[in-house]
C-alpha cells in the first residue's frame, strides 16, 4: 500500500519540480521566451545552459518512471 502513495505522489512531484528547475536554469541561461534576469552573471549563464539539459534529462526520466510503474 504504501508503494502505490510513492508511485501516485512522489515521482509526479519530482517530474514537476524538474521541469520547474529546468526553466529557471533556461531563464539564467538567456532563453528568449522565457524573459531575461537582470542580475545573472557570466558564470550563472553557463552554469544555467549546462543545467538546462540535466533536467530535462532528469524530468523525462522521472515520468517514464511514473508511467511504466503504473502499468
Amino acid at each position: 500500500m504504501q508503494a502505490r502513495w510513492i508511485v501516485n505522489w512522489v515521482l509526479p512531484f519530482f517530474g514537476v519540480v524538474a521541469v520547474l528547475m529546468m526553466l529557471v536554469n533556461a531563464n539564467h541561461a538567456g532563453i528568449p521566451f522565457l524573459g531575461n534576469h537582470p542580475k545573472v552573471s557570466p558564470i550563472g549563464k553557463n552554469v544555467g545552459i549546462v543545467f538546462t539539459p540535466f533536467w530535462l534529462v532528469v524530468a523525462v526520466l522521472n515520468w517514464l518512471a511514473f508511467y511504466y510503474s503504473l502499468s
